[in-house]
């Protein structure tokens, strides 16, 4: 039998956490481990903003100078609202985002992840997201999939991507073996196809 989630009914909004400090000790406080994820309700983060500071720090770091990113005459030029964050870049302030205004994951291994970016996120501009779990499986004792979806938005809840992601987790320990079997419909489809402007160069 499969059980389903009722993603309608149960949002979380995420709040930031107070006295967060690096370090071993507190990554692990509160972890969350496969059981908490595969049943997690629908979790809601934001505003959060990926500055021009930001963008070229990382561009230093990375390297990643591509003239869309790095050059806001040639981002007008191809009729794009400045420099645009780099999709790499959208997932990774999202993920740490996620750990530090919501808790860490004992995460061990990444199976497969695939964004669909439907279009520019500008610079200096407030987004939100959500991460919803749409699937989860045991693998072993030990560990267990979980499947997610992460969409990236503005405040109307208009996509700027969207991701899937498949992450190996461990499981809680102590728990006994038997696990749910929760896989939810994912409705997001249609909402992460890119539009007919983005993809021809077009501001939309």
């Amino acid at each position: 039998m499969t059980a389903h989630i009722d993603t309608t009914a149960r949002v979380e909004t995420q709040e930031p956490r107070s006295g967060h400090q690096s370090g071993r000790e507190d990554t692990r406080s509160g972890m969350k481990y496969w059981e908490d994820l595969a049943q997690a309700p629908v979790r809601r983060f934001g505003p959060l903003t990926f500055t021009g500071a930001l963008l070229d720090h990382l561009l230093d770091l990375m390297g990643e100078k591509h003239p869309i990113h790095d050059d806001a005459e040639f981002a007008s030029s191809v009729q794009r609202p400045g420099r645009i964050v780099p999709g790499g870049f959208i997932h990774s302030i999202t993920s740490g985002w996620t750990v530090r205004h919501g808790a860490p994951a004992a995460i061990i291994g990444m199976r497969s992840m695939q964004w669909t970016f439907v279009r520019p996120l500008p610079l200096d501009t407030e987004f939100y997201f959500t991460t919803e779990s749409v699937g989860a499986s045991p693998v072993d004792k030990r560990v267990g999939l979980v499947d997610t979806v992460r969409k990236v938005m503005d405040a109307d809840g208009k996509a700027y991507a969207i991701g899937r992601m498949s992450v190996v987790v461990l499981r809680r320990p102590g728990r006994a073996a038997t696990a749910p079997n929760v896989q939810a419909a994912n409705d997001l489809d249609s909402a992460a196809q890119p539009s007919p402007d983005f993809a021809s160069g077009k501001d939309d």
